[in-house]
C-alpha cells in the first residue's frame, strides 16, 4: 500500500529530529548551525503536522554549548495559498532553543512563529543580526555592540506586495554595516517591493550614523536620498539596488518611422540604462563623502512598460539584470566594469573602462 503524503512527511521530520538530538553528543564543539525547514503543503493529502510538531519540540530541548552562529528559517511551500493553515506559524516557535544559547554572536532568523523578547539571554552578546524590521526593533532596543544588521522584507506569497515599514530603532554607534533586502520566500531578489523611501533611509541613518558599508534597495533617483547619504561621512562602500522599466517597447515596430533603426531588443542593460546617468546622479553626493571608495549599482529591469492591464508582468522575473561597479578617484566616480544578463538570450556581457 502506497504511503500517503502525510506519512512520508512525518517520517522525514522524525529522522531529522533524531539526527538533531544527536548533535550535543556527536558534535559537542559545534559552533555554527544552519537549519532551513522547507514545509511543503498542498491540498491532496495530510500534511506532516505531528512530525513537524515533534521536530520543533526536539529542537527546543537540545543545547549546544559552543554555538555562536545560528541561521534558522522556515518556509511554507504551498501549491494552494488558501490551503495554508493560519495557525501553522504558532507551531513553529524556537524561543526555548534561542534562550538556551546565551553565547550567540551571529543570528539569522526567518521564522514567523518565533517572537523575540527583550529578556533573551543572548542579546547582550549579539554582534550581527539578519531578520525582519520587527525583530530588529527588539534586537536594537537596548545598547549593545552590534556590528552588522541585515533587514529583510520577505514576499511570502506570489500576489502579496509587502512594503518597507521601518520602525524607530535605537542609536547604535558601533554598527558599521547595514543591508536592506527585499526577497521572496526562497531567498531570491524581488523586483517590485524593493522600495526603501527617502524618509525610511533617513530614519536608519539617524540610528546608525557610523556606517562604513551600506547596501540598500531604493525607488526613484539617487539625488532623492542625498540628504541622508551625505550624513554618512565614514561611508567606504555603497551598494544600491534599483528596479527600472524601459519606457519604450522595442517590439512595437509601429512606433518607429525608420524600421531599419529599431533598437535591438537584446541590447545589454548598459545600452538601455547607461552608467553615465548614475555617475551624474552622484555628482552632488560624492564630494560630501571623503572616505567613499566603491559604489555598486545593481539593476533589475523589464523591457516594456507595465500597463494596468498587464499586471502579470509584475510577478514574473525581471527580463534584464545589470551591475555597474564604480570607484571614486579624486572625488570623481569612475566606471570600472559592468555586467549584464538578459532573460531571453541568457548571455553575459562585460564592459570595462
Amino acid at each position: 500500500m502506497r504511503e500517503d503524503y502525510g506519512e512520508i512527511g512525518n517520517k522525514l521530520c522524525y529522522r531529522l529530529a533524531e539526527a538533531i538530538q544527536m548533535l550535543p553528543s556527536s558534535s559537542p564543539l559545534l559552533h555554527t548551525l544552519h537549519l532551513n525547514l522547507e514545509i511543503p503543503l498542498n491540498n491532496v493529502g495530510d500534511c506532516p503536522w505531528s512530525g513537524h510538531h515533534d521536530l520543533i519540540a526536539d529542537i527546543n530541548q537540545i543545547h549546544l554549548p559552543a554555538l555562536v552562529t545560528l541561521d534558522l528559517s522556515v518556509n511554507l511551500d504551498s501549491t494552494d495559498e488558501e490551503f495554508v493553515d493560519p495557525n501553522f506559524p504558532t507551531t513553529t516557535n524556537f524561543f526555548p532553543f534561542l534562550n538556551s544559547h546565551p553565547h550567540l554572536l551571529h543570528l539569522t532568523l526567518d521564522v514567523p512563529g518565533t517572537k523575540l523578547e527583550n529578556d533573551l539571554t543572548f542579546l547582550p552578546c549579539l554582534r550581527s543580526f539578519t531578520g525582519s524590521f520587527k525583530d530588529a526593533a527588539i534586537i536594537c532596543d537596548h545598547p549593545r555592540q552590534l556590528d552588522e544588521l541585515v533587514l529583510k522584507l520577505v514576499q511570502r506569497h506570489t500576489y502579496d506586495f509587502p512594503e518597507f515599514r521601518t520602525l524607530p530603532l535605537r542609536t547604535h554607534l558601533s554598527l558599521t554595516k547595514l543591508h536592506v533586502q527585499a526577497l521572496d520566500a526562497d531567498g531570491k531578489v524581488v523586483k517590485m517591493t524593493n522600495e526603501l523611501s527617502p524618509t525610511s533611509l533617513a530614519q536608519l541613518v539617524s540610528s546608525f550614523p557610523n556606517l562604513t558599508h551600506l547596501d540598500i534597495c531604493i525607488h526613484g533617483r539617487i539625488p532623492q536620498y542625498r540628504e541622508s547619504l551625505i550624513l554618512l561621512t565614514k561611508l567606504q562602500s555603497l551598494r544600491i539596488q534599483l528596479y527600472k522599466i524601459n519606457q519604450e517597447d522595442p517590439y512595437d515596430s509601429y512606433m518607429w518611422d525608420d524600421l531599419d533603426n529599431i533598437p535591438d531588443p537584446n541590447a545589454p542593460v548598459h545600452k538601455i540604462f547607461p552608467p553615465s546617468d548614475y555617475i551624474r546622479q552622484f555628482d552632488d553626493v560624492v564630494p560630501s563623502l571623503p572616505q567613499l571608495a566603491h559604489i555598486e549599482i545593481f539593476l533589475l529591469a523589464d523591457n516594456v512598460e507595465l500597463y494596468d492591464d498587464d499586471c502579470e508582468m509584475l510577478f514574473e522575473p525581471p527580463q534584464m539584470r545589470g551591475t555597474y561597479y564604480f570607484c571614486v578617484r579624486g572625488g570623481k566616480v569612475v566606471l570600472e566594469r559592468a555586467t549584464s544578463t538578459r532573460k531571453r538570450r541568457k548571455t553575459v556581457g562585460v564592459v570595462r573602462r
